[in-house]
């Protein structure tokens, strides 16, 4: 029937009775039938959680499994669980319907339960008891005992997975769209149903958590089975007020074949005319009890399935709906993608948050102890509140501002979610940070059967932030999933929000494994089954890739947005550009002074990034709303365009600049926390540090290439919000991933402001110009090696360079400290002075960065970017090849042109860091020579083809023309910024170690200042004497001339550099001054 024939007192939407009648609506569904639904899942979900929140304690206690194995074994499971889903929604939609899949299930599910709980329950199948604490004297589990205890686990996940998709999507259909009143309610339903869940879920993590940890295993596992039981009777109480969908065939078919067909008929001409396209007539959908869906501009590349082109095979021709159910599913994975992090954070609630909570006081009463798991309660408590005043506060504010009947969209409240992700990382680190240094006060670091003297609610506030989080990521995931997802989808789409808490679980898993196992064949493994023992020495290289990865998402392509979204010419654009980036490299100095002398580096390190993520929050809000950017130009000359007003450009660059501010205290410190951790006093060490800065590098730059070839064609191609969203999402996964490695690093202290004690010896020294200089060294005040050695500090000797300094360390009856200073301060002060010379002439180095930026990927916009008929490489996507050549580079140099040359030098870097730096400044001169002459070529060709004043026709060549000069920066860059880099850092003292590493970024800074200062004034002084060499039209500019005056200043810095470095002296090894130093003391013993 259809829906006039129906009447008004049926539903719409299709749904049927468990006959296949049309459903009556004043009889079945609506909150009357979805009580049932509800009050089932909290039994179940009081089973589930029963099992999964204290699963990694019986792993440990009765299977006698480590830290890792435990903690990847409970997350296999827990991502197995989440994983079926997707079989069981496609049974459901596709073979036996929701229902029938359902009711199958629960018994799998039932029959899992039910082994389990015998598993642990008759002695044969479980491993004897351990009176030890160390798991790995005790006696393992039997193959047999694993095989009844996992295979009653896997089986219990097969039948979860026809529940969850299922479920959840049953309870939604029992509301019509096409009804105003069931509408809303069908609004508030996801938030209803995530409140049922965990209030299931704070039953089993408050009571049946204490019931396993107190009275018993087997009555704690035997009360799940007994409340899924209960569940399962009340859900077959409520099947005769149940409204149905009936199976409507093979998603996946239908998609494969939405995909086939588009690219059989690949090469069709592709028409706007409509009736081109095959669709039903509205009277088939309506006898199925289905609804067409009208053609959208997204994805129009599979069009092409529903394009008429004479044959009506299946697999060559769908229609118009099809396609756009197909366009639906594919959307949907890219925001799929992005929620994979965050349920990587749930994994570490039921692992190792819970692990963390076993090695504290439990202690609530002197007789009563709280389990580690049951904290978890407060995630869920937290939620069930949060959820309520979401619902019934929040909404119907927001509701007024917005117009949107959720109060805001259900990205939005994800975003929300994301946000609070990073703050309970960031809090859980504070946290661990104290937790181990507690365990270091009380002397228990080796210790594993002893509880630190610090209560378990010390980790509740990232419980309670995780509720939070929950209460918008998880709800708001569930509901985009079935809500975005079509009709004929529903369990497909909500098994999408499943399988993103399974691939979480799976990462984490693989994560802590690799993390683990590779670390342990190299030493001292970073995550031990003690946990006050574990270290991290390499976790931060993670950061270093997705971190990169979102700077350059953003810089790389930046010039464009300016020319192409804020209407910008090329020497504003360009300058604007150089002026943001040199910022970027300037402000290191202040974080790194902040390190030194202040808060150390990590906390600078964290509270940066915490600044640096809100910048790139803002940068995404002002590249996405409307309002805050110009309306689009159809015009090709930017000058004609509407430029953007002053609260658009205040609003791009206030994020731009706050973005500056954060990286201004994440890059100086990132790198010299890498490099401390390892000791120049152990030989193995000292090698490996050799090697540091280039696979450091190696890692920067392989997230550069991510953003230089898939971000960058991301926005031109998809949209600049999605690909500036993508940078942002990066950097908080790079933020997660160093802060789970808090607990183990090795820190160094700050030891008070470097420019102080720089400015001291100065201010001494012209104090006492007129003092005669002794050669008797004890008339230099210096600290005895005792006082160094409780300081953990070392003396360095005195060096004849920069004598005049040496005043300051002069005794002459004076003490106060601006006038007099140990020979050490005065070492340093000369270290860092001698280093500026070397700073100095990196500049014009630097500046050919600038170039890569700005006006190599504005050259490449005016060439021909085709690859296909189909496909156009993004301008910025060149820099991909740099980041090529220099991955490729970094490895060859590292391993096999250091080891050639380390056996004719004898130098362990096989040649040393200045000439390494030289290597690559000869390369810049190359560089620009070969630029000079591709420019000139392309001025000729086109003037040839008579372009020279067209900006909008590409001139008929390939942007390929630029790549040589691309892979050979690639190639400098591997000598000298890594060069650079190590030089800085190596030849800084101890105690100014940021501080020298923020010498690079300054290199960088300036470099970037003094390109925008020649590029603005060759412009005008060139605009002066007639055609001026850089125009907005590159066409009508003469770069060839730009280009080449850049190869002369490179050749007359490179000879500056040569005199720099013929009077250079580098530092003395501070490992031979802690043994000079050990003998003067042994010596005073």
């Amino acid at each position: 029937m259809t829906v006039e024939e129906v009447g008004d007192d049926y539903t719409k939407d299709g749904t049927v009775d468990f006959q296949g009648n049309p459903v009556r609506r004043s009889i079945r569904g609506r909150w009357k039938a979805c009580s049932f639904v509800v009050v089932y899942e909290v039994f179940e979900r009081m089973a589930y959680y029963g099992i999964s929140s204290n699963l990694v304690i019986y792993m440990t206690t009765k299977l006698h499994q480590g830290t890792v194995e435990s903690s990847n074994n409970v997350t296999n499971w827990v991502g197995t669980s989440w994983l079926t889903p997707i079989l069981g929604a496609y049974v459901g939609d596709a073979l036996l319907g929701r229902y029938i899949t359902f009711v199958i299930s629960c018994a799998i599910y039932f029959s899992g339960m039910m082994v389990l709980t015998l598993s642990v329950t008759i002695p044969g199948i479980k491993p004897p008891e351990c009176s030890t604490t160390n798991v790995e004297d005790c006696k393992k589990a039997s193959v047999l005992q694993l095989a009844v205890f996992f295979g009653a686990l896997y089986t219990l996940a097969i039948g979860t997975g026809g529940t969850k998709p299922n479920i959840s999507t049953i309870g939604a259909d029992q509301f019509d769209v096409f009804d105003p009143k069931e509408k809303t309610q069908k609004l508030s339903f996801f938030n209803w149903w995530m409140f049922s869940i965990f209030f299931g879920t704070l039953f089993a993590n408050t009571v049946l958590v204490y019931v396993q940890d107190n009275v018993g295993w087997t009555l704690g596992y035997g009360l799940p089975t007994l409340g899924l039981a209960i569940s399962i009777t009340i859900f077959l109480l409520g099947t005769p007020f149940y409204r149905h969908k009936l199976p409507t065939g093979s998603p996946f078919t239908k998609m494969a074949r939405v995909i086939v067909a588009s690219f059989r008929k690949a090469n069709a001409p592709m028409t706007h005319d409509n009736t081109s396209f095959h669709e039903l007539p509205s009277l088939e959908y309506e006898r199925k009890g289905a609804f067409p869906i009208q053609p959208t501009p997204s994805l129009r590349f599979l069009d092409r399935a529903s394009l008429k082109t004479g044959t009506t095979h299946k697999w060559n021709l769908c229609t118009t709906t099809e396609v756009e159910e197909t366009k639906q599913m594919l959307r949907m994975l890219p925001v799929l993608f992005i929620t994979f992090v965050p349920s990587m954070m749930l994994a570490q609630i039921n692992t190792l948050f819970v692990k963390q909570g076993t090695t504290l006081d439990r202690k609530v009463t002197g007789s009563f102890s709280i389990p580690p798991a049951s904290l978890s309660a407060f995630v869920t408590l937290s939620m069930l509140i949060s959820i309520v005043l979401y619902d019934r506060v929040f909404v119907k504010i927001t509701r007024k501002f917005t117009g949107n009947p959720r109060g805001i969209t259900l990205l939005q409240r994800m975003g929300i979610g994301l946000i609070f992700h990073i703050l309970i990382m960031i809090v859980a680190s504070v946290t661990e940070r104290y937790r181990l240094k507690v365990a270091a006060d009380h002397g228990l670091i080796h210790q594993t059967g002893v509880k630190l003297p610090l209560t378990i609610f010390a980790l509740l506030p990232q419980f309670v932030l995780m509720g939070m989080a929950d209460s918008f990521l998880e709800v708001a995931k569930l509901e985009f999933f079935y809500d975005q997802a079509p009709e004929s989808m529903k369990s497909l789409g909500t098994s999408y929000s499943t399988t993103s808490l399974a691939i979480g679980n799976f990462m984490s898993s693989f994560l802590l494994s690799t993390v683990s196992e590779i670390t342990k064949k190299r030493g001292r493994g970073w995550i031990l089954n003690n946990l006050n023992e574990s270290r991290l020495d390499y976790y931060y290289l993670f950061f270093a890739v997705f971190e990169r990865m979102a700077y350059y998402g953003i810089s790389s392509n930046l010039v464009i947005y300016m020319t192409t979204k804020l209407h910008q010419g090329t020497v504003k654009s360009s300058n604007n550009v150089t002026n943001w980036v040199g910022t970027s490299w300037l402000t290191p100095i202040l974080g790194a002074y902040v390190a030194d002398a202040h808060l150390g580096r990590y906390i600078t390190f964290v509270i940066s990034s915490a600044i640096y993520l809100l910048g790139m929050a803002l940068l995404t809000l002002s590249v996405s709303l409307p309002g805050l950017k110009p309306p689009k130009c159809s015009t090709a000359n930017v000058e004609n365009c509407e430029k953007a007003s002053v609260l658009q450009l205040a609003v791009f660059f206030g994020a731009l600049y706050t973005l500056a501010v954060g990286t201004g205290g994440t890059k100086p410190n990132i790198s010299t926390i890498g490099a401390d951790q390892f000791d120049e006093f152990d030989p193995k060490e000292k090698i490996h540090k050799h090697s540091f800065f280039n696979w450091w590098m190696f890692s920067i730059f392989f997230g550069t290439f991510f953003a230089t070839t898939v971000l960058v064609y991301v926005q031109d191609n998809v949209g600049w919000a999605v690909g500036y969203g993508l940078s942002t999402l990066g950097l908080a996964f790079s933020i997660f991933i160093f802060l789970l490695g808090t607990r183990l690093y090795r820190h160094k202290l700050p030891t008070g402001s470097p420019f102080t004690k720089m400015a001291r010896v100065i201010v001494a020294s012209l104090r006492k110009a007129r003092e005669p200089m002794p050669r008797d060294s004890t008339c230099f005040y210096e600290l005895s090696p005792m006082e160094y050695a409780s300081k953990r500090a070392f003396s360095i000797h005195s060096t004849l360079s920069l004598r005049f300094l040496d005043r300051a360390s002069l005794k002459t009856g004076s003490t106060h400290k601006w006038s007099l200073c140990t020979i050490t301060e005065v070492e340093e002060t000369k270290q860092m002075l001698k280093m500026l010379p070397v700073l100095f002439v990196t500049f014009v180095p630097s500046m050919m960065l600038a170039q890569i930026m700005t006006l190599f990927i504005k050259q490449g916009t005016t060439l021909d970017r085709r690859l296909t008929n189909n496909f156009s490489i993004p301008p910025a996507s060149l820099l991909g090849f740099t980041t090529l050549s220099m991955l490729v580079s970094i490895v060859i140099y590292d391993r096999v042109f250091v080891k050639l040359m380390r056996k004719l030098t004898g130098n362990p870097r096989g040649i040393t860091l200045l000439q390494r730096m030289g290597i690559g400044m000869i390369l810049h001169i190359l560089i620009m020579i070969i630029a000079s002459i591709t420019e000139r070529y392309r001025l000729k060709v086109a003037a040839e083809q008579g372009l020279n004043h067209q900006t909008a026709v590409p001139i008929p060549l390939t942007i390929f023309t630029l790549l040589p000069q691309y892979v050979l920066m690639g190639l400098a860059d591997a000598f000298i910024e890594i060069a650079k880099l190590e030089f800085f850092y190596d030849q800084a003292p101890e105690s100014m170690k940021s501080l020298g590493t923020s010498y690079t970024s300054t290199s960088m800074a300036v470099g970037n200042f003094l390109s925008s200062f020649l590029l603005s004034s060759v412009s005008q002084i060139t605009k002066k004497q007639g055609r001026g060499w850089i125009q907005n039209n590159l066409n009508e500019s003469r770069l060839d001339k730009y280009y080449m005056f850049f190869a002369v200043l490179n050749l007359v810095n490179f000879i500056l550099f040569l005199v720099v470095i013929r009077f250079y002296e580098y530092r003395a090894d501070v490992t031979q001054s802690a043994n000079v130093e050990q003998k003067e003391s042994n010596q005073q013993m």
